[in-house]
């Protein structure tokens, strides 16, 4: 089960590279090469949304397309949180030191 788990961590990553490698999906979308890389890194899942709503309405993006940018971006702070809280849990050895 935990190896699902990682996995599911590294998808949306693989897949960004993957269209970033073998498609022009990203040309015109991001003004710079910033904002891809920080939503690679951080928000990968609000990436790939955005990108896939990007295309999939021709840049116009309304209400639903938003919502489900929304609904990604709920996923990734909830994966970011989840990580947080589990570093938490892990005990200290030791005790720490100053």
């Amino acid at each position: 089960m935990c190896c699902f788990l990682a996995l599911g961590a590294f998808v949306p990553r693989i897949a960004i590279a993957l269209i970033a490698l073998l498609t022009n999906w990203f040309d015109g979308v991001f003004a710079n090469w910033v904002i891809p890389v920080l939503g690679f890194l951080l928000l990968p899942f609000t990436t790939l949304m955005y990108l896939a709503m990007w295309r999939w309405t021709n840049g116009d993006l309304g209400v639903v397309p938003w919502l489900l940018v929304a609904a990604a971006f709920v996923i990734d702070l909830l994966n970011l949180v989840g990580g947080w809280q589990k570093r938490q849990d892990i005990p200290v050895v030791g005790g720490a030191k100053s």
